[in-house]
């Protein structure tokens, strides 16, 4: 998404997640952010596989284990590249096969709520965000600030329905 391309939707056209009667979930999510999520997912997913030294934004994804002890690193580095990095690519690949559903069940929706995370913690990385820069001017009119925060209003949504909070 380049920086002047912010997604735009109707009142009525927002996402939205609901409870159905069966307990199962429904997300709506319009045709355009449809798009947008696809190729940021095909971006992450592609960082995520590459080999070598992780992305300066991939950070967030994996914090070091330590600072102080390298052994401790190392360590927590194999496990990443086992467990955490294949967890991330599990949570992508739900949140890439929910337009092929009509409705998901709670570990569904508990890994698409992951996907997102996982996403917005990679734009806060790009973006630089952190508790003194959330509110600077350059950074809202970013196409990637938007999607932070409507990402993070999906995963406030799934949190709060998960809660039991609708």
């Amino acid at each position: 998404m380049t920086e002047n391309q912010n997604p735009v939707f109707n009142q009525d056209d927002m996402p939205y997640i609901s409870v159905l009667p069966d307990n199962s979930y429904e997300i709506y999510l319009p045709a355009p952010l449809k798009q947008i999520i696809k190729e940021q997912i095909e971006l992450l997913t592609n960082e995520l596989n590459t080999e070598g030294e992780l992305h300066p934004n991939l950070v967030r994804l994996n914090p070091p284990a330590s600072f102080n002890d390298i052994e401790k690193a190392i360590e927590f580095s194999s496990l990443y590249n086992f467990s955490i990095r294949n967890s991330h690519l599990m949570n992508l690949q739900s949140l890439s096969e929910l337009d092929n559903k009509a409705y998901i069940n709670t570990d569904e929706l508990v890994s698409i709520a992951k996907a997102l995370n996982a996403l917005r913690l990679y734009f806060g990385a790009e973006l630089g965000i952190d508790n003194e820069t959330d509110n600077n001017l350059l950074l809202s009119s970013s196409g990637t600030y938007y999607l932070y925060l409507l990402f993070g209003y999906l995963l406030e949504e799934i949190i709060s329905i998960l809660s039991g909070q609708y």
